[in-house]
């Protein structure tokens, strides 16, 4: 309707100037006179939520959205909520609040992989480690990315449990998820961290691995595996690999 238009534009205005208790105010005016909301008065509201950085308005306002059925969240809404959420002043309440719009009920899209990261995150966050693993391998194809892979990855923990880490690492680089510096590096320091792992293990993932993905942090930890299960001789050439690569071996590569 023309009044539904006219309100949605000053919605954009309210957002833009990050003025999110009167954008509230005139999302619900419109509830309470019967003016058809779309998407865009929603969105309008999230945005200026985030903007101003109340994060809890945000998510409300989206959980507002999904309640109501003739409207159809959309994406850029769900990841505008999210983002705020993460941006909390308090870690654990961020962590809540993005699970809290990811696991809704009435959510009726698919979440992307940026989204998939945020709340594998939150879970880890919130120590349910198993929990993020069950929803790693739960994804869709189009929800994996090296991020999804990372937050999967930290889930894991390379001292906590080093063998589903680099098989979850190793299934990944099979798929063609692309290899990151941060994924690499999670892969190596978890056979560092278990010799039935060790040298071999981290030299096969290093050579595997595209050489750009291969940083001073990830050569260090290739080397500390090999210590750990004792291939001095391994750990002796991946230091002058570093040497000819440009690479200033660190302290702790060289103990």
């Amino acid at each position: 309707s023309a009044e539904t238009i006219h309100c949605n534009v000053v919605l954009a205005a309210l957002s833009d100037a990050a003025e999110w208790e009167r954008a509230l105010v005139l999302l619900e005016h419109m509830r309470a006179a019967g003016l058809p909301r779309d998407g865009y008065s929603f969105s309008s509201a999230i945005c200026a939520c985030a903007r101003a950085g109340q994060p809890e308005a945000a998510v409300e306002t989206f959980k507002a959205m999904c309640a109501d059925d003739s409207v159809e969240p959309s994406s850029v809404a769900f990841n505008t909520a999210l983002s705020a959420a993460q941006r909390a002043s308090d870690p654990v309440r961020a962590a809540e609040m993005v699970l809290a719009i990811y696991t809704l009920e009435t959510l009726s899209l698919q979440p992307d992989a940026w989204a998939s990261a945020a709340a594998l995150r939150a879970l880890t966050r919130l120590g349910q480690r198993a929990r993020a693993l069950e929803l790693y391998a739960s994804l869709r194809p189009e929800q994996v990315s090296p991020h999804t892979v990372a937050a999967a990855l930290a889930a894991a923990g390379p001292r906590r449990d080093p063998t589903a880490l680099v098989r979850i690492y190793e299934a990944a680089a099979a798929e063609g998820v692309p290899t990151t510096k941060q994924t690499l590096h999670a892969a190596l320091a978890a056979c560092a961290a278990d010799a039935s792992l060790g040298g071999r293990r981290a030299l096969q993932l290093l050579r595997a691995a595209p050489a750009s993905a291969a940083d001073d942090h990830c050569y260090s930890a290739a080397i500390r595996a090999c210590a750990t299960s004792g291939e001095t001789g391994e750990a002796v050439g991946l230091l002058r690999e570093m040497a000819e690569r440009g690479m200033p071996p660190s302290a702790r590569a060289c103990r």
